[in-house]
């Protein structure tokens, strides 16, 4: 917030410079514009040219007033402070669910089939010579291998039509 407040302040005199030009009508919008030609297009033909010189000849106020207001108008309106649900979120490192207490040993029984064993082998195999193995049911095999790094050239092997002997 310190540091917005700071840009705000930098950039207080270029706004305070444009609210000013904005009052002495030196920079209006396209639809005030149009007034003000309408406004004073009539009344230079009525002959009372008084009252444009009274809306260009607005003085300025106090310009380190006029700051201060800008610089306060600006910290109230456009930054605040997000609220204490938002800027607290816990960051956990283990799960709450899970303690090693809860924790109970089981045994796996996997591989059961000579199928599951051979696959098991090959996919250690392979793992050991430095292949990167991933998922291969979406191309109908059991897995995909890629030698070396992955971002490298890619060579697949297919390892779906094993055959048990």
């Amino acid at each position: 917030m310190a540091q917005r407040k700071a840009e705000i302040e930098q950039q207080a005199d270029n706004i305070v410079a444009g609210l000013v030009k904005k009052r002495r009508g030196q920079q209006v919008s396209k639809k005030a514009r149009k007034k003000l030609k309408k406004s004073s297009s009539t009344e230079l033909s009525k002959g009372n040219a008084s009252s444009f010189t009274e809306l260009s000849e607005v003085q300025p106020e106090d310009m380190e007033a006029q700051r201060e207001a800008v610089i306060a108008n600006v910290m109230k309106s456009k930054v605040s402070m997000p609220s204490r649900d938002i800027t607290l979120a816990p960051v956990l490192y283990e799960c709450l669910r899970t303690k090693a207490s809860n924790l109970v040993p089981v045994e796996l029984n996997y591989p059961r089939t000579d199928a599951h064993k051979v696959r098991c082998r090959v996919f250690k195999d392979l793992w050991e010579r430095g292949y990167y193995m991933t998922v291969g049911s979406k191309f109908g095999g059991d897995f995909l291998s890629i030698r070396g790094v992955i971002t490298d050239t890619v060579e697949l092997l297919d390892f779906s039509a094993l055959t048990l002997t």
